[in-house]
This record gives structure tokens, C-alpha cells and sequence, in this order.
């Protein structure tokens, strides 16, 4: 029988007890993957099977824009009533509103609305307006065009 030096032995019993602890680690490891995975298996199947969110707020066609002259505005405003009452959050404000309204109006009937619509949104200084001098602020206003000379 060959001689098998002991030191030799014990260096091999040693590695071969080093790689089950790592073989008992990469199992427990794989274990553990496999459960995550059919877990997300699982998931994504009861995700596919659930139907799409239907959306709260229907679509509503616009209706045709009026002009102020020509028949009567009553389908423009009835369908703009039922656009308000069924999307409440797309026209939430006073100011969505009207900005549906007026964008719907042309000729006669938008020069009508101007100064409404001004009323309820006003328009904005330019972003660099409040670091003019007061002085020079009218000539940069969007609201008067400036003086002519």
C-alpha cells in the first residue's frame, strides 16, 4: 500500500471540508433563487390577468368652434357642460374652463370672451419684468405695447 504523508492528508481532508461548506452555501443559495423567481413568476402571471384600469374620465369630442354670428352656441356649451362634469379634474379651475371655452370660440364670439378671459386669467409679466426699474416696466408690458414716439 503506498504511504500517504499525514500533513498531505490532513491538507486534503481540510479543502475537501472547505468546498462542502461551499457547495452547502451555493445550494441554499440556489434554493433561495428559485423561490424568488417562481414567486415572481407567480406575479407577473396574476399581473397579466388582471384587466387594464379603465380610465375615470371619459373622452369627449370637441365640439366645432362658433364664431359669434353664425346659429346658436347651445350644443358648444352643452358638451362643454358635460366635458366639465365628467372630467372634473382635467377643468378643476375657473381658469381651465374658460381657457376650454374661448379656445373653442373664433372670430366675434373670441372678441367677446377677450376681456372675460382676462378677467379670470391675466396675463403674466415677462420673468425679467420685476428687475426693471418702474419706469421702464410699461414698456415691456404684455398688456400695453409700447408708446409709439
Amino acid at each position: 500500500m503506498p504511504h500517504v504523508d499525514p500533513a498531505e492528508f490532513e491538507r486534503l481532508k481540510a479543502e475537501v471540508l472547505y468546498l462542502r461548506g461551499v457547495v452547502d452555501r451555493m445550494s441554499t443559495k440556489m434554493e433561495s433563487l428559485t423561490e424568488t423567481v417562481l414567486q415572481l413568476s407567480s406575479s407577473v402571471t396574476s399581473l397579466q390577468r388582471q384587466p387594464a384600469p379603465v380610465s375615470a374620465e371619459p373622452r369627449i369630442g370637441l365640439p366645432d368652434k362658433w364664431n359669434g354670428v353664425d346659429g346658436r352656441p347651445d350644443g358648444l356649451l352643452a358638451t362643454l357642460d358635460m366635458m366639465f362634469e365628467c372630467q372634473p379634474t382635467k377643468y378643476a379651475t375657473a381658469r381651465a374652463k374658460v381657457a376650454m371655452l374661448t379656445s373653442l370660440l373664433s372670430g366675434q364670439a373670441q372678441e367677446w370672451a377677450a376681456p372675460i378671459q382676462m378677467r379670470v386669467d391675466p396675463p403674466h409679466p415677462p420673468p425679467h419684468a420685476h428687475t426693471l426699474p418702474a419706469d421702464d416696466r410699461e414698456e415691456v408690458s404684455p398688456v400695453h405695447p409700447p408708446a409709439m414716439d
